[in-house]
């Protein structure tokens, strides 16, 4: 089966290598080595196309100054469409919206009634060739960044393209390890990056610009399986789709990521997003949006085999859109207009109702006292005349 939405990245050296790093390369004469301290990523997804915005936060140890250069690659399903910067407040933005939506869910949500003694009620994709080989796009320059694709075409590729990548500076890989990458005919965005003008090295601690690119895919995806000797970096991450994605799917990758449940699935807006999400969301025209959040501190942890978790992993990681069955509950109306109806009115129509029947019964019981009362003086009084 071919799977497609799949992006892995991983960070290379400009110049020729002493061998792959799976995910972290660095030149051949260096003597430390690059980490990620914590991946960002916004994932948007509608009708088979995917924008992803990216941001890696490398940093290098082992060596007194960092290296002068370093290439950045990035592997695609398919060639994309669009490559861009983005603005880097869409992070914080994706992170406030998640928020935000999930506080007007509990605002929403129906309460257990509060009464007196305790009484309560209820509870683009290119079509598919059979040649062999790799395919070599144009340069695309785009912000700090100079991209060159190269889409390989089954696994057949894999010998060719490790000598493109170790003729062009990005070393060698292990043929397995491409293997999966080549049957599903993935393009590798080969990414150079070199200190700015007037520096001599990159900074310890980059501060890179987030990557934009859209393509076309099957299901979304987020990049994970080529991030294995990255270290145990932190991930966040907000998912938006404008279809519901299937429970069980938002579950599996959480787990499998060794993330925290939010709170709520597939909460969504029905407003217009925030100005940063607008070259990702725009195009889609979509009058809404479900939102799902995916944070972790860390899931590359070290196994007792001494490798790293993703090393053991055969595929990489996607999401299933789901249907009616994986939606919010029907009084959830998230950031949209209130119902002329909700079920927040039922619970007060019923605490309404449940106080006049208490004061009703009241009434009647000091009602009935009253006539009761009467015929006893009544009575009395008669036999008070008799005497």
């Amino acid at each position: 089966m071919r799977i497609v939405g799949l992006i892995t990245l991983w960070v290379v050296a400009c110049v020729p290598l002493s061998g792959a790093d799976a995910c972290c390369m660095v030149p051949f004469e260096y003597p430390g080595d690059v980490d990620q301290s914590v991946q960002e990523v916004v994932v948007a997804f509608h009708e088979g196309q995917e924008d992803l915005v990216l941001r890696v936060r490398p940093f290098f140890e082992g060596a007194e100054a960092p290296p002068a250069s370093l290439a950045w690659l990035i592997t695609v399903p398919n060639t994309p469409s669009t490559y861009e910067v983005a603005d880097g407040a869409i992070f914080d933005e994706a992170r406030a919206l998640a928020n935000r939506l999930e506080g007007l869910y509990d605002e929403q949500r129906p309460k257990p009634l509060d009464m007196p003694g305790a009484l309560t009620l209820g509870a683009e994709g290119a079509s598919k060739q059979d040649a062999h080989g790799l395919d070599v796009g144009a340069l695309v320059e785009v912000g700090p960044y100079a991209i060159t694709p190269v889409k390989a075409r089954g696994a057949a590729a894999v010998g060719e393209l490790n000598r493109y990548l170790e003729a062009h500076g990005f070393g060698t890989e292990d043929p397995a390890h491409l293997a999966w990458f080549a049957e599903n005919e993935f393009t590798f965005l080969c990414i150079q990056i070199t200190p700015p003008a007037g520096a001599a090295r990159l900074g310890e601690h980059l501060d890179l610009v987030p990557l934009h690119v859209r393509f076309a895919a099957e299901q979304p995806y987020y990049p994970g399986k080529y991030s294995a000797q990255q270290g145990n970096f932190a991930l966040a991450l907000t998912l938006l789709t404008t279809e519901p994605v299937q429970r069980e799917s938002l579950r599996a990758v959480r787990q499998r990521l060794e993330a925290w449940h939010p709170g709520h699935d597939n909460l969504f807006t029905v407003q217009p997003l925030a100005a940063p999400f607008t070259p990702a969301t725009a195009h889609a025209r979509a009058d809404r949006w479900y939102v799902n959040r995916c944070d972790t501190r860390g899931f590359n942890r070290i196994l007792e085999s001494g490798e790293p978790a993703i090393h053991a992993w055969a595929d990489d990681v996607t999401w299933t859109l789901g249907g009616e069955a994986d939606l919010p509950p029907d009084w959830y109306y998230g950031d949209g207009e209130r119902p002329v109806w909700h079920a927040t009115d039922t619970r007060t129509l019923a605490q309404y109702a449940i106080y006049a029947a208490i004061l009703a019964v009241l009434i009647a019981i000091l009602w009935t006292g009253f006539h009761v009362l009467r015929r006893v003086v009544r009575m009395l009084a008669g036999r008070g005349s008799s005497a």
